[in-house]
């Protein structure tokens, strides 16, 4: 067995174990041709909750992608609004629906994928800032300024 290092809390491995598990109950229900439902899976704690949550949406995007079945990722935002208003949290799972589209259909373009993304209540478009925070007309990456902005203060999706 692997010795633990010291930084790394006994607690974070049995979570991480427990993720594992639910997640891997979750994908076998899927393999046995079910329609497993997110909400049948979630442990009642809500700080393991959140983690397990995203982690069994990115499952589920991929096989209902994978089955043709009908699946946009705002749709897992309304019925838990919890993951849409983490800004952080949402931008993680839209990128990995377009990583889940991607793999089915090559072709797909950033710009083609996000041309279809619904914005979320009080948010934008990914990938762009708000207009009014920085006030150029520059639709920024996160996290980037093109030179050819001088302010110095970007929003993403919230």
């Amino acid at each position: 067995m692997a010795e633990i290092s010291k930084s790394t809390s006994v607690s974070t491995v049995v979570a991480a174990t427990v993720l594992h598990r639910i997640v891997s109950r979750f994908e076998e229900s899927w393999r046995r041709g079910e329609l497993p439902s997110i909400d049948d899976f979630l442990p009642a704690d809500p700080r393991e909750r959140r983690v397990v949550l995203a982690e069994l949406i990115k499952s589920d995007l991929e096989y209902r992608v994978k089955s043709a079945l009908p699946v946009q990722v705002e749709d897992y935002f309304q019925r838990y609004p919890e993951l849409a208003a983490n800004a952080h949290e949402a931008l993680e799972l839209i990128v990995a629906e377009f990583a889940v589209r991607r793999r089915a259909e090559p072709e797909l373009s950033i710009e083609a994928y996000v041309a279809t993304v619904r914005p979320i209540a009080g948010s934008q478009r990914p990938g762009t800032h708000r207009r009014r925070r920085c006030g150029c007309r520059l639709a920024h990456r996160p996290a980037s300024r093109p030179q050819s902005c001088s302010r110095a203060f970007f929003a993403v999706d919230g």
